[in-house]
């Protein structure tokens, strides 16, 4: 990409690399890594005109919580931590 003069990359991660979800600690955490990595790989590429995105598409139920736990868990932000995404 560096000797064509530049191009793009994207990623992809979750909606839980922007929020810490009660009951998926292990998932956050590889995503919030995706995020970081993606961040700091846009700063870096930028002056080789390498653009780098990353895709954070909302999640499903997962078996960590099921039914009525994975909706009261979401509906009163039980364990949510927001973070605001830096775009450089």
């Amino acid at each position: 990409m560096k000797a064509a003069g530049g191009g793009y990359i994207v990623n992809t991660a979750s909606l839980a690399g922007l929020i810490g979800v009660f009951g998926y600690t292990d998932y956050c955490a590889s995503k919030f890594a995706i995020v970081g990595f993606s961040e700091a790989l846009r700063s870096e590429l930028k002056p080789h005109r390498i653009m780098v995105s990353v895709l954070c598409p909302p999640g499903r139920r997962h078996a960590g919580l099921r039914g009525r736990e994975h909706d009261e868990a979401a509906r009163d932000g039980r364990g949510l931590h927001r973070r605001e995404a830096a775009d450089a």
